[in-house]
């Protein structure tokens, strides 16, 4: 489409445009209402065209655009590079018919970034943190593999986040630009290396960059993550931590019918091969690994950084008082904790913030906890039942093999009707 066919126009600038551009866009020129946020305005001043300043949140200064458009006058937003790359142009059609505007890019900070360390970015996985204190979406690019770009904000500092992939074991290269396209525009690289003892991830030094400077961050990850298998064999994890059985996972897995992009709280992880198993079932998702004991809860960050599982975030404490700051769950397992006294405390602190058609399973080995959880689950109407694992598996006797007995594990599963009935 056409700018000369719609009165309104996002026109992306080259990035770091301060100045008044030695060649004025056409659309510029014939606008009758310049609109961007005031540093931007301040660029084209001299013009001295009128002005509508960008202001946050962005409901008002965009509807005060309805009154110029509708009574013919042609306006021009000011946008920094690509507007559709996390910029206003995706933010427009909220307010106006897609065919009522037209946009016009310049160069994305993707674009520029990756060609001036001459990277491919067709294959480049983009996260923004700019406002966010989630990680979420971070953590499921960490396992695609691919260069990362990331969009930061003054409080996700290449400092904070190379500490943060630090923990995570996550082996990289840091690209940091700053002030791109201002004649400030500055490039820094980092490494983050495991120790090749220990295979801990040393963090360099990195100086502090001042706040409010535009950044752009491409992480070039050292190697592909290998991502859990399903079915870890136990002689892979620490021997010193409770771990599920292969066959009670697979099962429990099962029965929680995983999708990709599930919420999954994993609640007395103990070793955390659980919640390992279900990271590669969950690419697009989020897996918190709830353990009180200290002791679990460091070799449960061991093996998260030794298999890659970058989607399973530890959570130390005592359920169900360590719950109250997790996204609301999708899916939850229960491997230990529902013998103590607050059993219906924890119960009720899952299932009443379960969205509808959320799953539970609950691992029991204790014939009272069968029972409450029968009774509890009946009470509340939710579809439930009671899977039965006891296998044997072979073991070395006399050159040749034997089975050898395993203690019965009950998994209690229950699902969650679309309209919660009454109690």
């Amino acid at each position: 489409m056409s700018w000369q066919k719609t009165s309104l126009c996002v026109l992306g600038l080259p990035l770091g445009t301060q100045t008044t551009p030695p060649f004025i866009p056409d659309c510029i020129r014939q606008a009758d209402v310049l609109c961007g946020f005031p540093k931007t305005l301040k660029a084209f001043a001299s013009l001295q065209k009128p002005c509508v300043p960008l202001t946050l949140p962005l409901d008002v200064s965009l509807q005060s655009l309805t009154e110029f458009l509708e009574n013919g006058q042609k306006v021009v937003i000011l946008a920094s590079g690509d507007p559709l790359f996390y910029g206003i142009g995706a933010t427009l059609p909220r307010y106006f018919p897609k065919d009522s505007f037209t946009i016009l890019p310049s160069v994305s900070s993707l674009q520029e970034t990756c060609a001036k360390i001459a990277m491919p970015w067709h294959d480049v996985v983009c996260v923004s943190l700019h406002g966010r204190k989630n990680t979420m979406a971070l953590n499921q690019a960490l396992l695609s593999g691919k260069t990362i770009c990331l969009l930061t904000d003054p409080s996700n500092t290449p400092k904070s986040l190379a500490a943060y992939l630090a923990k995570k074991g996550y082996p990289c290269t840091i690209h940091v630009f700053a002030n791109i396209g201002t004649p400030k525009e500055s490039y820094s690289l980092f490494s983050l290396l495991p120790d090749p003892k220990t295979a801990a991830i040393h963090v360099p030094d990195i100086p502090d960059i001042a706040p409010n400077i535009p950044m752009t961050i491409l992480l070039e990850p050292s190697k592909k993550p290998t991502m859990p298998m399903l079915g870890i064999p136990e002689a892979l994890l620490s021997p010193e931590c409770y771990c599920t059985k292969a066959a009670v996972r697979a099962t429990a897995l099962s029965l929680l019918a995983m999708r990709p992009n599930e919420i999954f709280w994993d609640i007395g992880a103990g070793s955390g091969a659980l919640s390992l198993e279900a990271c590669r079932l969950l690419p697009e998702g989020a897996i918190f690994a709830v353990e009180e004991k200290a002791e679990r809860m460091a070799i449960i960050e061991q093996h998260l950084q030794r298999f890659g599982a970058y989607t399973v975030n530890p959570v130390a404490g005592h359920a169900p008082l360590c719950l109250k700051d997790l996204p609301n769950p999708t899916r939850v397992f229960v491997g230990g904790g529902l013998s103590q006294n607050d059993a219906r405390r924890l119960l009720d602190a899952t299932t009443s913030r379960m969205a509808p058609s959320g799953r539970i399973v609950l691992a029991c080995v204790l014939l009272q906890t069968i029972a409450l959880c029968h009774s509890y689950f009946q009470k509340k109407a939710w579809t439930y039942g009671v899977t039965l694992v006891q296998t044997s598996s072979s073991t070395s006797l006399a050159n040749d093999l034997r089975f050898g007995e395993s203690a019965p594990v009950y998994l209690v599963w229950a699902e969650k009707p679309n309209t919660e009935q009454a109690q």
